[in-house]
């Protein structure tokens, strides 16, 4: 097993390793995963992902553009899978306790995922189905022109409080909170009445980290909304006759 492992590195191949392994990492933190059952995912890249048997996201990862080696531990003498990246400055040593699998493959898959609706097909989406935002939210107007530009969606509560929805059809960034934060400003001045008077609400699938953290600082809420329609392009994919045992 460890010659087909140093043959896919070789040759620069998705590596699929199921193993009884521990992992060292040093970079943004320090941390070892003691020993346990895992797959580690060598991708085309050269981006790792250590995968448990439960959860959706990696245990460790690295990002693309690693150096992965096999090596042999100085103590143990077992196999060791050492994983650098330079520029980030980050190592991890995956010491390979017992090896249960492995294989590889080379993958052809040029398909991304398109999103179909737009940012006005969110705005009629919300406007369609307020629950969304709040159980009292009743929205009144679309595209309310300010001296800032058009706010989305403009309604209020059952306490009579203003509400103010920012749509983003992406991750929402430190700026979407930004311009959220004008539109309040500015909708307080015009209608007279004090900012604590009106909520901001940003819709969006996802937010970055920085994003969040002004979000909370200014006292809006975020609401996970995915824009309503997605659609797959799927083009011809090449290579997957490996995933069917035909390697």
């Amino acid at each position: 097993m460890l010659g087909e492992i140093r043959d896919a590195l070789t040759r620069g191949r998705l590596l699929l390793i199921t193993a009884r392994c521990t992992i060292h990492y040093e970079g943004r933190i320090s941390s070892i995963l003691p020993e346990g059952e895992r797959i580690i995912l060598i991708k085309q890249d050269r981006s790792v992902n250590i995968i448990q048997p439960q959860g959706v996201l990696p245990v460790n990862y690295m990002k693309e553009g690693s150096r992965v080696s096999l090596e042999e531990d100085e103590t143990s003498h077992e196999p060791v899978l050492l994983i650098e990246h330079e520029r980030l400055r980050e190592q991890m040593r995956v010491i390979l306790h017992r090896i249960l699998d492995v294989k590889s493959y080379t993958l052809h898959d040029p398909a991304r995922i398109e999103l179909l609706g737009t940012e006005k097909d969110m705005h009629e989406y919300i406007y369609q189905h307020p629950e969304l935002i709040s159980p009292d939210f009743k929205p009144f107007s679309r595209e309310e022109q300010t001296k800032y530009g058009y706010i989305d969606i403009l309604g209020h509560d059952g306490q009579g409080n203003l509400i103010v929805v920012e749509c983003k059809r992406g991750q929402a960034d430190y700026t979407a909170v930004v311009q959220l934060e004008r539109y309040v400003k500015r909708l307080a001045e015009e209608r007279g009445v004090s900012e604590e008077k009106i909520r901001g609400v940003l819709a969006a699938p996802s937010m970055s980290e920085d994003a969040k953290a002004y979000l909370r600082e200014k006292g809006f809420i975020f609401k996970r909304v995915q824009p309503p329609e997605r659609r797959v392009r799927v083009k011809r994919q090449k290579g997957l006759d490996a995933w069917l045992g035909r390697a």
